[in-house]
């Protein structure tokens, strides 16, 4: 009788010992995935990142779409898995969503600097694109009474192309200093940056220029004659 009892106690030792080992294993079956799971919630998607294009610089750039724009040449980014990021350029066009905002045409070129690099300041060639192109020409809506000051500033933010600008009181306008990182004098004591609108170099500053329905913009860097290699000058 004694020894019956013993083994019917160890049977019950053995049994719960079992039980406690199997419900050790579902804790922690249970951690695992509660661990898994909130790895998983946590940790950040890929996202689409167009501000750092430093490694892709000498490349024609072109807004993206977006806002009634038509889009060409253009730079894209692709981001994998691992959120590392590669600069993709390509060839789409789309055409702007039907709307009764007028439109103009921008574009901003340094062509001029490709043929006077040995005059240029160093270190400003990386930004000089090969083909001399910074911003293709892109179509943009604008509102009733916006100028030509307005449209760059859009378009330079939407391109994430750098812009600086400073204002002038002896003209009552803004004055364009840089763009893209290419300055005034950056290429001797006659370069800069000059605008012309339907092919006219206009006498006064961008900011005072109000645009009309498809006028044509194009910003571009003269490098000699204050405009003369450009088809303007300045008097």
């Amino acid at each position: 009788m004694k020894k019956k009892k013993q083994n019917t106690f160890l049977n019950v030792l053995m049994i719960i010992a079992i039980a406690a080992i199997v419900f050790s294993g579902i804790m922690i079956a249970g951690n695992i995935r509660k661990s898994d799971a909130v790895k998983a919630d946590s940790s950040p998607e890929p996202t689409l990142k167009i501000s750092d294009v430093s490694e892709v610089s000498n490349e024609t750039r072109m807004i993206v779409e977006e806002s009634g724009i038509t889009l060409d040449d253009y730079i894209s980014v692709n981001v994998t898995d691992d959120n590392t990021e590669s600069y993709i350029t390509g060839n789409a066009v789309t055409s702007p969503a039907a709307s009764s905002a007028p439109r103009c045409t921008l574009e901003i070129v340094c062509g001029t600097l490709l043929s006077n690099l040995d005059n240029l300041r160093e270190g400003k060639e990386a930004f000089v694109p090969p083909n001399g192109i910074i911003l293709a020409a892109s179509t943009i809506e604008f509102e009733a009474g916006d100028t030509v000051f307005n449209v760059l500033q859009k378009a330079c933010a939407l391109a994430d192309i750098q812009l600086e600008y400073s204002w002038t009181p002896l003209y009552d306008s803004y004055y364009i200093e840089g763009i893209n990182n290419l300055y005034e004098f950056d290429c001797g004591e006659q370069s800069g940056w000059m605008y012309k609108v339907n092919g006219v170099f206009p006498d006064y500053g961008c900011s005072e220029y109000k645009l009309a329905d498809g006028d044509t913009i194009v910003f571009c860097y003269t490098c000699a004659g204050l405009g003369a290699d450009v088809g303007g000058s300045v008097y």
